[in-house]
């Protein structure tokens, strides 16, 4: 999506459910329960957007991963579901992430050979077509940073984040050849954004926590090689996501003002009581000062899921109180021109059956957006699309057992992720948690909406 300024950023609604998202799906649930029981819980702890546990950040010398068959490529074969049609074929390219460039689309993710679960780099022309690019590493890059991580594009360069221990940062012209920027920092980074020549990471101060609260962070960095930390003093918490807007950037998490609003019980919580708007958006024009969006932000007793960025807005997608029981949580929707100023909307019917625990993803671009409900492995998959992200389709239901992100594709949208395929006896890469009998349980997926409703 274009940005003002030099930098063309990744669609921010590439914030890919990762194993750790499923967990916090899981938080939410429980959260829903303790609230049922009159037990005070606010925002769950966020680290739904650090990497999958199967990621290293590491950064000693590796062995290069094996090489992929250079120009293999995806014969797009259609297998229509409503108006969205599957791409399949031999190979179908494993995405993690999708950027959009001027020539065309550039993703990263795993190689399609089947002696190997390295990473790769996917190129097409039109998203339909894919060819696997063949990766070579500096010695002090761990292959695997690459299968789990976020990228964008900066004055024609691939700039990517990994770790879950670790900010590491790597550049590449072409997504060939990656060297490694700048060293690593006491951070578990979560997303990054660029907006005008500055780049912003965000996420928690040391090593990734499960089920529980440490410090936020955000890194500003105008040379990809120097980073500071600018995230003003707050209580603990963790910065889920971050995009860039025409105003500057919008962070979303969950930060407390008093370590004293913890409950800890099940998990770690902000007594909403205490601090309802925990889980409120925070805005900076640089990326070096922060505020939260509190009133006039309609954001009090909110949980952000995730943004996304595109001509008509940044589209924000979360859970509040409903208006007719506040200790029951409802999904809303946010729209803003600026990243500063909200407007909840009014989203309608078809999301009636949405609720907490399924997990919401976001993305898209000039064409539109895309929401999808996200449950656990078995469970098929709900999209919607929107042109202004007022009005939505009826929904679709796709056999998709994990949505990695939704990208612009000329008037329609692209998504990727994996579906379940048990029987299949494909041999294809996949994490160690993720094979039933020694074979994968889910092999990669593409959809392609053609026009957005």
């Amino acid at each position: 999506m274009q940005l003002t300024g030099r930098i063309v950023l990744r669609s921010p609604g590439g914030h890919r459910p990762t194993f750790l998202a499923v967990l916090r799906a899981e938080w939410i649930g429980i959260a829903v329960l303790l609230m049922a029981c009159g037990a005070p819980v606010g925002t769950p702890t966020g680290t739904d957007r650090s990497p999958t546990p199967s990621s290293t950040s590491s950064l000693s010398p590796t062995p290069a991963p094996s090489t992929p068959t250079p120009g293999a490529t995806l014969e797009p074969t259609p297998a229509a579901i409503g108006n969205w049609r599957e791409l399949t074929g031999k190979p179908v390219p494993y995405l993690h992430d999708l950027v959009r460039r001027a020539n065309g689309f550039i993703g990263v993710g795993r190689t399609s050979d089947p002696q190997g679960a390295g990473p790769a780099v996917w190129r097409s022309a039109d998203g339909r077509a894919w060819t696997e690019v063949p990766i070579e590493l500096e010695a002090e890059l761990d292959p695997e940073v690459l299968e789990s991580l976020y990228v964008l594009t900066a004055d024609d360069r691939l700039v990517a984040i990994s770790g879950t221990a670790a900010l590491g940062v790597a550049e590449s012209e072409d997504g060939r050849t990656w060297t490694y920027v700048s060293p690593e920092q006491d951070a578990c980074p979560a997303d990054l954004a660029a907006h005008d020549e500055v780049v912003v990471a965000v996420g928690g101060v040391g090593p990734c926590q499960m089920g529980g609260f440490g410090q936020p962070g955000a890194w500003v960095s105008v040379d990809l090689a120097d980073w500071t930390n600018a995230w003003p003093e707050t209580g603990p918490g963790f910065l889920h996501g971050v995009v860039a807007t025409a105003g500057g950037f919008v962070a979303w998490g969950t930060v407390a003002e008093d370590a004293d609003s913890l409950v800890c019980e099940i998990g770690c919580f902000v007594d909403p009581v205490r601090e309802p708007y925990a889980g409120a958006p925070w805005f900076s024009t640089d990326g070096a000062s922060w505020q939260r969006l509190t009133d006039p932000a309609p954001f009090a007793g909110a949980t952000i899921e995730g943004m996304a960025t595109a001509e008509q807005g940044t589209l924000a997608i979360g859970w509040a109180p409903s208006a007719d029981a506040p200790q029951l949580q409802e999904l809303r929707a946010w729209m803003s021109n600026d990243g500063a100023s909200w407007t909840l909307l009014d989203i309608g019917p078809p999301f009636a059956g949405v609720e907490p625990g399924m997990g919401i993803g976001i993305g898209g671009g000039p064409s539109g957006f895309a929401v999808w409900t996200q449950s656990v492995p078995g469970v098929t998959t709900m999209v919607w699309a929107s042109v202004d992200g007022r009005s939505w389709d009826a929904g679709t239901e796709l056999p998709v057992a994990m949505l990695h992100g939704v990208e612009s594709l000329g008037e329609g949208l692209i998504a990727y992720g994996t579906v379940e395929d048990a029987d299949s006896g494909i041999s294809v890469p996949c994490d160690k948690d993720d094979v039933v009998e020694g074979r994968c349980r889910t092999v990669p997926a593409v959809w392609i909406l053609d026009r957005v409703p």
